[in-house]
């Protein structure tokens, strides 16, 4: 019996964010093989599970044609020629690594692998511009117009040296609690948003995906909340959110106490 030798490679992408331009490109660098394209879209309809709808064509042009606008929830890229086999798979937004493998025979990978690989790493590096847009502009919204509100209302002069008497110190605090919890959600819907992995094979940018984000996350974290009082197995997730909880109001207590000080 001979002793058949197969070669497999994969790479892993880190936020994965491609335009149509950037597919064209995928489907010039595959050969005559057979390629399937298949995309699925998000599907909101008011109940309690999500839906992916899913298109399917062998033809990129006929499923641009089709496809939804804004971002896709789930894109995947299967080639085979002969023996060869390339799969490239974006799970979805909350996912955040997408996968490149490949697996053919003999001892080497073909030419088109590297060129596919090579353009999804340069689109790597265009995504994470977008990281530093959204590790921006989360401390921005959350953190400097609290502080802010504790400037112009109780005028503490954090930013400046304040020569006006101390205002209501009372009323900053709890405004500026209040734009936090405001705004905490804001800021981490933009983070979500700017650090997922999509497809766009139509440009036009979904804005209402960015309030669908952000709503997730915060029932997300509302259910696991839930969670910590109905499973008897997450005793150690009990006491480290009573920890968490105590840190925080340890902490608030001396900040309030700080600038109670700071106002006598």
């Amino acid at each position: 019996m001979a002793v058949v030798k197969s070669v497999g490679a994969s790479t892993r992408i880190r936020t994965l964010q491609l335009n149509a331009d950037d597919v064209r490109s995928i489907e010039a660098a595959l050969g005559g093989g057979t390629t399937t394209w298949r995309v699925g879209a998000q599907v909101a309809d008011g109940k309690s599970y999500p839906r992916t709808v899913f298109s399917e064509s062998s033809s990129l042009d006929e499923l641009i044609a089709i496809a939804p606008k804004g971002r896709l929830a789930h894109f995947e890229v299967q080639y085979e020629n002969g023996k060869e086999i390339l799969t490239l798979s974006v799970p979805g937004p909350n996912a955040r690594f997408s996968l490149l493998t490949f697996e053919g025979p003999g001892e080497d990978v073909p030419d088109y692998f590297r060129e596919i690989a090579f353009l999804l790493q340069q689109d790597e590096k265009r995504g994470q511009k977008l990281h530093y847009v959204g590790l921006f502009c989360g401390p921005v919204l959350a953190i400097t117009v609290p502080l802010g509100i504790l400037d112009t209302v109780g005028r503490l002069g954090l930013f400046y040296d304040e020569t006006r008497p101390v205002g209501n110190v009372s009323s900053a605090i709890i405004s500026a609690v209040v734009a936090f919890l405001f705004l905490a959600p804001i800021s981490a819907g933009i983070w979500s948003w700017t650090t997922a992995s999509f497809v766009a094979l139509r440009p036009l940018i979904d804005a209402a995906s960015l309030v669908r984000r952000m709503r997730d996350r915060v029932v997300s974290a509302a259910a696991w909340f839930r969670s910590l009082y109905r499973a008897d197995e997450l005793a150690e997730q009990k006491m480290l959110f009573a920890t968490v909880t105590a840190m925080f109001f340890g902490i608030g207590a001396f900040i309030v106490a700080v600038i109670d000080l700071v106002a006598k």
